[in-house]
């Protein structure tokens, strides 16, 4: 396993596909300065780390950076014949999966730690000059914890690609369902908010007795689809994307979810990447 993943990670940092992506991460927060000062409006720190590592607007460019990254990536071991090499070499699917996986979440980390070693060494200095502000304690929580949700954020990326990807075998197919995951997730993130508008606590039902009293009572069927829409709110809460989304705006729902970010993402990651390892142990790849 070792050695196996350290030849994956030495494929992945020689590949010119992952040179692109960290050029791509090292020039974003330019483009997002630049589209502060176009707007004349005044930013600040929080706002040009969280926009990279989150998303920018209602643009998830890093999610798109790793969906285009995370399906060339094993395509191109399937089409170059290397994953088939691996097996033959005596190497277990799982092992060649878990691998893979790895792989994946560290080049998922690395693009976001790039993003922010530019940003915290060009703007850091200019905090206080001008327009630009902190936004928050820079050595407080407030800044370790979305930062955290952040990563584990990209790493959950990572494990859904890379289950996408390693399932399909074909780079093309695995590339556009992947933007397609993307896009529909982020929808969904941007729409997240709405959920907590609805609740089933006040579904009451009024009545009279034969004396003519008037009672109320909260219906069975209401408390089970209470459950479920707390059950549904949560699991929209475990998609990066809509982490993504929170972070970018500063608003975590009701209750704040921010705090579960973590927890959650590794959950999607283990799911995902259970799911994955399952399949592709029973996939033929002739």
């Amino acid at each position: 396993m070792r050695n196996l993943l350290r030849a994956d990670l030495r494929r992945m940092l020689r590949w010119r596909g992952f040179h692109g992506a960290v050029i791509a991460m090292a020039l974003l927060p330019f483009v997002n300065f630049f589209l502060y000062r176009a707007f004349g409006s005044g930013f600040s720190l929080q706002e040009l780390l969280f926009n990279g590592v989150a998303a920018i607007g209602a643009y998830p460019v890093y999610g798109l950076v790793l969906a285009i990254l995370l399906s060339l990536f094993p395509g191109t071991e399937f089409h170059d014949g290397t994953i088939h090499n691996k097996l033959i070499a005596g190497h277990r699917r799982g092992t060649v999966y878990l691998s893979q996986a790895i792989t994946a979440a560290a080049a998922a980390v690395l693009l976001q730690l790039v993003y922010l070693v530019v940003t915290a060494a060009v703007f850091l200095p200019l905090v206080g000059h001008g327009k630009m502000t902190a936004g928050f304690p820079l050595d407080g929580w407030s800044v370790a914890l979305p930062l955290l949700s952040c990563l584990l954020a990209g790493v959950a990326y990572a494990a859904i690609f890379t289950m996408v990807s390693m399932i399909l075998t074909n780079r093309s197919a695995a590339a556009v369902l992947c933007l397609v995951l993307l896009m529909g997730g982020f929808v969904l993130g941007l729409n997240a908010i709405s959920l907590d508008g609805t609740s089933f606590q006040n579904s009451l039902v009024f009545y009279t007795d034969q004396s003519g009293a008037l009672h109320e009572y909260r219906p069975l069927c209401a408390s089970t689809l209470e459950g479920l829409w707390t059950i549904l709110k949560v699991l929209v809460r475990a998609l990066p994307t809509t982490q993504c989304v929170e972070i970018n705006r500063g608003i975590y729902g009701t209750p704040n979810y921010l705090s579960l970010f973590p927890l959650l993402s590794l959950g999607t990651t283990a799911v995902c990447t259970g799911v994955g390892l399952a399949v592709f142990r029973r996939k033929d790849l002739q």
